[in-house]
């Protein structure tokens, strides 16, 4: 228990920085967590992005340790409070706070070797329990984020992970806004910033601004290299001209 506690100690001085010389984090406070003891506090700990920052919420509602809430507010600045040995835990003055079960439509795609889920609102989950579906399948899941636990792919990428109750197939409405075929950064031209766009979204990180169904030439399940090729050639190398994109939406 020492070892875990140092450690526990060590982690936070890193987050939050040691004594009065710590930062306030500043600006909006929008995320799903849990609630549990810390230290003698009851404190909420953050899902993603990591690494899992105890703060304190100057209203918990109805709930209580072992609750995931989705709590919505923000930090209150140069406000900290006492929790045992730690004098400058972070306080999130709340605006709402309410159960944090998820449910989304979107769709899988595969990243650095994992298969990750895009909620369409900007963030990437590792899902369990979806066996049966694949990259490109358009699925509605219900569930909770594991707590504590994060899925590590090819190069140390690490993305939260939701424990899934339900899942079933589901309709997306297409980003496609019927510009520019190709047109993947949507500034209604195809340039080399389209191939960026697509290539920082397969190979680096995924990017909720990346249109990639106005790159899917191929019209397979989801856009890959072959994809990006085929626009290389055609903008560099006098390829042929993209063929119709199947998009769906208006």
């Amino acid at each position: 228990m020492k070892g875990i506690r140092t450690f526990a100690l060590i982690t936070l001085a890193i987050v939050l920085g040691a004594g009065a010389a710590t930062a306030q984090p500043q600006g909006d406070f929008d995320w799903c967590g849990e609630l549990k003891d810390f230290e003698g506090c009851v404190a909420f700990y953050t899902v993603w992005p990591g690494p899992i920052m105890p703060v304190v919420l100057t209203d918990y509602g109805s709930f209580g340790i072992g609750d995931q809430v989705h709590v919505v507010g923000e930090f209150m600045p140069d406000q900290f409070v006492i929790c045992g040995g730690f004098e400058d835990v972070p306080v999130v003055e709340v605006s709402l706070i309410e159960s944090c079960r998820l449910s989304w439509c979107g769709e899988l795609f595969e990243f650095k070797g994992c298969l990750l889920f895009n909620n369409r609102e900007g963030e990437f989950v590792g899902l369990n329990n979806v066996e049966g579906y694949m990259a490109g399948d358009v699925i509605r899941i219900t569930g909770d984020y594991v707590m504590g636990q994060q899925l590590v792919c090819d190069g140390g990428a690490r993305f939260a992970i939701v424990d899934v109750d339900t899942v079933e197939p589901c309709t997306l409405e297409s980003c496609c806004r019927g510009l520019v075929d190709g047109d993947a950064d949507q500034d209604g031209q195809l340039t080399l910033s389209d191939i960026i766009c697509l290539v920082n979204h397969l190979f680096i990180w995924p990017n909720p601004d990346c249109c990639v169904e106005e790159a899917n030439i191929s019209g397979g399940p989801g856009v890959d290299l072959s994809d990006i090729i085929y626009l290389v050639n055609y903008l560099f190398l006098g390829g042929p001209p993209l063929p119709p994109i199947p998009c769906t939406g208006p």
